[in-house]
């Protein structure tokens, strides 16, 4: 797997065209859009409606 600083000098060193969208700012309601899902998804966590997974688990998911 590869490690976050090298996943960082690989986007840093990618020609102009293909990371012009990473230097970029939000569109217009791009915040506030975040906003709303990470308020819905704590309100889903503190309700039971979605159960919390540990990193440990998320690791494993993700390496599949």
């Amino acid at each position: 797997m590869k490690s976050l600083d090298h996943i960082l000098h690989e986007a840093a060193n990618l020609p102009e065209n293909q990371r012009s969208s990473l230097d970029k700012k939000p569109g217009k309601g791009v915040e506030q859009a975040w906003g709303e899902l990470a308020e819905k998804r704590f309100s889903d966590l503190i309700t039971g409606k979605e159960k919390p997974v540990s990193w440990d688990e998320l690791k494993k998911e993700i390496q599949k």
